[in-house]
């Protein structure tokens, strides 16, 4: 890390390299990093070497094994990589560019009128796929109806609020493809037409992992105009890496939500954890189409869901 002495003290920025050298890279299990700071007018050498020109700069750097630290970066400059900041963010996704320096693609599913990263809008997810791109990720499209395999540099494929069904060559592909590791995350939006079941071989797929789809509307009678609040839930090892980044005091608010079911036990080799819940005054209202609207503990499911 080098620092013009004008912009930050020589306490400021060990304070900072400690909490590096402790806390966020110790979490990404990267044995052959090295955590160090660096005044950029102390230290001319280094600062040269490493072809820093800003104050602030972050260099990382993955070290091939049996090379002396100082060496790493000049014979394997396709390993390093330099960070405008210090915030946390920046240089945890920067440590694992390095580590594993693979393209990372997320892939959103196109063919079933599925909310877009590219289209703004009410259903639009461009904010989304932003962040995705500012973090390092590669962000396309992906038809899946005539597929015959997901793509195999994957590194999350996203079924964003489908308003068709899949077919069974898809859900059968989608099986398959998170069976043997693969990532995917799954956003339906509730079913408000009892008639239709657009779902049903997604349905189908997700109960062989355990899962399933309330067929609700989650209703709160102390809601925000924001949305539906929901808490990250703890696990009793701490919260899941999916939300370890939450703050257990600050509710996440949904415009709309259903409730997911988990069975107990799991089927054999699969095992789900439920991230966030309602409020206990919320609940999975199933009678839409009643003129009034209150929980029934025999139809309906109650919070928090």
């Amino acid at each position: 890390m080098f620092i013009a002495e004008a912009r930050l003290g020589a306490s400021e920025a060990s304070r900072t390299t400690r909490v590096w050298s402790g806390g966020t890279s110790a979490k990404l299990a990267m044995p052959h990093r090295k955590i160090s700071g660096a005044a950029a007018t102390a230290d001319p050498i280094s600062t040269a070497k490493h072809g820093v020109s800003r104050s602030g700069t972050v260099v990382v750097w993955a070290r091939p094994r049996g090379l002396p630290d100082d060496s790493a970066p000049a014979q394997d400059r396709s390993r390093s990589e330099q960070v405008e900041g210090t915030d946390e963010q920046s240089i945890a996704n920067a440590l694992l560019r390095v580590q594993d320096p693979r393209p990372r693609v997320v892939y959103f599913v196109t063919g079933h009128g599925e909310a877009s990263h590219t289209e703004p809008g009410e259903r639009g997810l461009t904010a989304l796929g932003t962040v995705l791109e500012r973090i390092g990720y590669k962000v396309e499209s992906w038809s899946s109806p005539s597929a015959k395999t997901v793509p195999s540099d994957a590194t999350l494929v996203v079924l964003a609020g489908p308003t068709s069904s899949l077919s069974e060559g898809e859900t059968a592909l989608f099986d398959d493809y998170i069976r043997a590791g693969g990532a995917m995350l799954i956003a339906v939006d509730p079913e408000l037409d009892a008639g239709l079941d657009p779902h049903k071989g997604m349905k189908d797929m997700l109960l062989g992992f355990g899962l399933g789809l309330g067929a609700d509307l989650v209703l709160d009678p102390v809601q925000s105009d924001r949305g539906i609040a929901v808490l990250p839930l703890g696990l009793p090892e701490g919260f899941h890496g999916v939300i370890s980044a939450m703050d257990p005091e600050i509710p996440l608010a949904f415009k709309m939500a259903q409730s997911v079911l988990r069975a107990e036990p799991p089927p054999s080799g699969v095992r789900t954890h439920s991230l966030v819940a309602s409020s206990p005054e919320a609940w999975g209202e199933k009678d839409l189409e009643s003129e009034e609207i209150s929980l029934d503990p025999e139809i309906d499911s109650p919070g928090p869901v």
